[in-house]
């Protein structure tokens, strides 16, 4: 009576060459990944803050006020809130009408207040643009920025740009 050895499971060397092969693969996955990950966090943030400026701007015009999108602290980045009142106001709970938390991208903006007075248009001397970029942006890396452009009509809108 012969005995055929029965062979389960995997040998050595097959697991060996699996693990290699997984390796290479996490080693060119992983930072795609994480480059993924900072892309679409800038994305929602650009989002979240265009959607605070649609609603400043339609507020102002469905309430016939002014209505503003302020910092909560030193910059946008900091946090921002919708209430109505323009300059001299500030997000209380008797005029604010939205409460946005604070970016995790920096920002490269002077600017803390936008009014948008009665008619929807930006109550500015000039356009203002908000730069959102990744927290660590290498100089020179490309479409990585997302500019938001608020025109004096009270326009709004998104491009990309490249890391400073």
């Amino acid at each position: 009576m012969t005995s055929l050895a029965r062979k389960d499971g995997f040998t050595l060397i097959e697991l060996l060459i699996t693990l290699a092969v997984l390796a290479i693969v996490m080693t060119i996955a992983v930072p795609s990944f994480q480059e993924l990950i900072r892309s679409n966090q800038v994305n929602t943030e650009a989002n979240s803050l265009v959607s605070g400026l649609q609603l400043a701007r339609s507020e102002a015009v469905k309430r016939g006020v002014e209505v503003s999108l302020t910092a909560s602290g030193a910059s946008l980045a900091a946090g921002y809130c919708v209430h109505v009142g323009g300059a001299g106001v500030n997000c209380t709970d008797g005029n604010r009408i939205r409460q946005f938390e604070a970016l995790e991208s920096s920002l490269a903006s002077a600017v803390t207040r936008l009014v948008f007075n009665r008619m929807g248009e930006l109550d500015s001397a000039a356009a203002i643009t908000v730069d959102i970029a990744p927290s660590s942006c290498p100089s020179g890396k490309v479409n990585s920025v997302r500019q938001i452009r608020v025109g004096l009509g009270g326009q709004i809108t998104v491009s990309r740009g490249d890391c400073p």
